[in-house]
């Protein structure tokens, strides 16, 4: 019953892909340094799997130890070479915790660029969806976004990325 059931959730999800995918501007961010860099989706033929997210918001908090599960199984996957997390920290205006703080109580191992400017709303209107924490989304080697994955209490959210993944991969 499981593997039908995860089959099903498979199906629903792989049919969701973005019906006319948009190419992802370069984002101006800041690494964890504070140095301003230039993000290019479309630059380096990896998939990547977007994520603006702010650390007073509770729905990411919920949803970062799901990410670091992610990412974890990434490193030791195929498409460890593939595949780029990019993680978005937005709206630090509101933060009430050191940022340092917040990568600590989460056990985030992967680095995590900063918007400290309008890259998230950027993002949201060039996509022609609403802004709303958090927001992943799923990158084409050409830095199309074609997937928006849900996200919540009931998704695995690892599993269900690692599906999108491979099925972009098979694609190409």
């Amino acid at each position: 019953l499981k593997v039908r059931l995860d089959q099903t959730r498979k199906d629903a999800i792989l049919a969701n892909k973005v019906a006319e995918p948009k190419k992802v501007s370069v984002l101006e961010l800041l690494d964890e340094s504070e140095t301003r860099q230039k993000i290019d989706l479309s630059s380096d033929d990896k998939l990547s799997v977007v994520v603006f997210f702010a650390t007073w918001c509770p729905h990411c908090q919920r949803e970062m130890p799901r990410l670091v599960e992610f990412y974890n199984q990434l490193q030791t996957s195929d498409l460890k070479d593939k595949v780029e997390l990019v993680p978005i920290r937005a709206a630090i205006a509101r933060e009430n915790q050191s940022f340092a703080s917040f990568k600590r109580q989460y056990g985030i191992p992967f680095p995590i660029m900063t918007d400290e400017g309008l890259s998230f709303e950027l993002f949201a209107n060039e996509q022609g969806i609403q802004a709303g924490f958090p927001l992943l989304a799923v990158t084409n080697t050409a830095g199309e976004v074609v997937y928006f994955p849900s996200h919540g209490d009931y998704n695995d959210t690892a599993k269900e990325l690692f599906w999108i993944l491979r099925s972009l991969q098979t694609q190409q």
